[in-house]
């Protein structure tokens, strides 16, 4: 019997196939350990030096007109003279007869 059994589970043959599988690429990991090595190291050396020339071609803002959140974000800072991307963000209650009192001052957001 090969394939899913009638409940939809994977038989015993499937899982000795798996098994055996993964024994023979240990095997041959733990056979050929300085070149699984090298090529990790290579792989590694290799990524690093793609990132760091990579990092500086990203944008810093990802602002798109016509679309619902730019809109949004426009729309608060006319309302509001912020759009978020300020670096200041200042929080507060309404006291009574609507006085504002600042409870904090929240820099660097």
């Amino acid at each position: 019997m090969t394939g899913t059994s009638q409940n939809g589970h994977t038989t015993l043959e499937e899982r000795a196939a798996v098994l055996t599988r993964m024994e023979g690429f240990s095997r041959f990991v733990l056979r050929h350990k300085l070149a699984v090595t090298l090529t990790w190291l290579a792989l590694t050396v290799a990524g690093v030096l793609a990132t760091s020339q990579i990092g500086g071609r990203l944008a810093k803002q990802n602002t798109m007109p016509g679309r619902p959140s730019y809109e949004t974000n426009a729309a608060i800072a006319r309302t509001y003279g912020t759009g978020g991307d300020g670096d200041r963000l200042d929080h507060g209650v309404r006291a009574r007869h609507g006085v504002r009192v600042p409870v904090r001052a929240v820099h660097g957001l």
